[in-house]
């Protein structure tokens, strides 16, 4: 896989309220030979077991921050950019100190980052992750829970890292309209709502489920029904359109 061919995608999360794009999700494609495009499941879990998930996360970041810095400056609102981590992340301080040369050059504000952590994949220390997620709290970097509900302890991940907001996961959205996990989907919003998280629902793509959301009090959403993943260019030209 050669080096530059991962690429930065970015979909636009948005109110749901206001129609206003509030921030992207950064995700990684790969570029075959062809230009066709591998999706993330066929190299993501290679990347992680070999560790090289690090560089490419590096690789694909800084276009990612640039753009949605200039998305920024063109919607006149500071947009922020959602970075998935993985363990391998938590083992370095790679990333930490990658944000922080881009913040000391004024590429992008600490505001303007957010770490996501996905439920779905454990954390074997947890007291190792709580120790590198306060070195980016301790600059006003926060992080998510991402896939909330279908892993390994929604509660004890929010409790034990010090997350600020929580991602709902698409299979309770795909499902909402036909109450058959509204037990479930409240229990989350619940406990969200108890601790004091913002919540963002991923994988809307109908007006029905963005209305069900909407009267649960879920306004920010994610999902092709707002914007599919684009590439930096589309994004833009995208946020030029609305």
């Amino acid at each position: 896989m050669a080096r530059n061919a991962f690429v930065p995608f970015l979909q636009p999360i948005v109110d749901s309220i206001t129609g206003k794009i509030v921030g992207a999700e950064l995700l990684v494609r790969l570029l075959a030979e062809d230009a066709s495009i591998i999706p993330p499941k066929d190299f993501i879990g290679v990347a992680e077991q070999t560790g090289t998930i690090i560089e490419i996360t590096e690789q694909i970041l800084d276009k990612a921050l640039v753009t949605i810095a200039n998305a920024s400056k063109l919607t006149r609102n500071e947009l922020y950019l959602s970075i998935n981590i993985v363990p391998a992340h938590l083992q370095s301080d790679r990333l930490f100190d990658f944000l922080m040369q881009r913040i000391h050059m004024g590429i992008i504000r600490q505001s303007q980052i957010k770490l996501e952590i996905t439920e779905r994949l454990p954390i074997d220390d947890l007291l190792g992750a709580r120790i590198y997620l306060q070195a980016f709290y301790r600059i006003d970097i926060l992080a998510s829970l991402d896939d909330a509900g279908t892993g390994y302890g929604c509660f004890l991940y929010l409790q034990e890292l010090g997350l600020s907001s929580l991602k709902i996961d698409k299979q309770f959205i795909d499902t909402i309209v036909n109450d058959t996990s509204t037990a479930v989907l409240n229990a989350i919003i619940a406990l969200a709502n108890s601790l004091g998280l913002d919540i963002v629902a991923e994988g809307v793509e109908s007006i029905e489920q963005k209305d069900h959301l909407q009267a649960l009090g879920v306004n920010i959403c994610q999902g092709y029904l707002f914007g599919q993943p684009m590439n930096t260019v589309a994004f833009v030209e995208w946020i030029e359109s609305i």
